[in-house]
């Protein structure tokens, strides 16, 4: 009798370690699937922040050359406004002068008149 109980045993254990065998090669099979997918997830995410990264620097550059320019434009235009406004005060001295040298003119011209007269 004993030889049939171990007999039975081992037929049972036999099929627990099929069990397991199957068990654990879906297990394997399940994580080898899983690192595939995780893997795959990363390169996307990879892929788009170095999109992500390429875009955000050709923004900056760009910005950055837009800043350059508009600096330029301003200079230039604070170079201009400084020339007009020189132009504007050496016009204005010049009619400045015409008015002094016309009253001077007038006030000469009774003097002139009288001395005639």
């Amino acid at each position: 009798m004993p030889v049939r109980g171990k007999s039975k045993r081992k037929g049972k254990n036999k099929d627990k370690d099929k069990l397991l065998k199957k068990k654990s090669t879906k297990t394997e099979e399940t994580a080898v699937e899983r690192a595939k997918a995780n893997a795959t997830l990363w390169e996307a995410r990879l892929e788009i922040t170095e999109l992500s990264r390429i875009e955000y620097r050709d923004t900056s550059l760009r910005l950055a050359k837009t800043n350059e320019d508009l600096k330029k434009q301003q200079y230039k235009m604070e170079k201009d406004t400084m020339s007009v406004l020189s132009y504007l005060k050496k016009q204005d001295q010049e009619k400045d002068n015409m008015v002094n040298l016309l009253l001077q003119v007038l006030l000469m011209a009774p003097e002139c008149c009288s001395l005639h007269g």
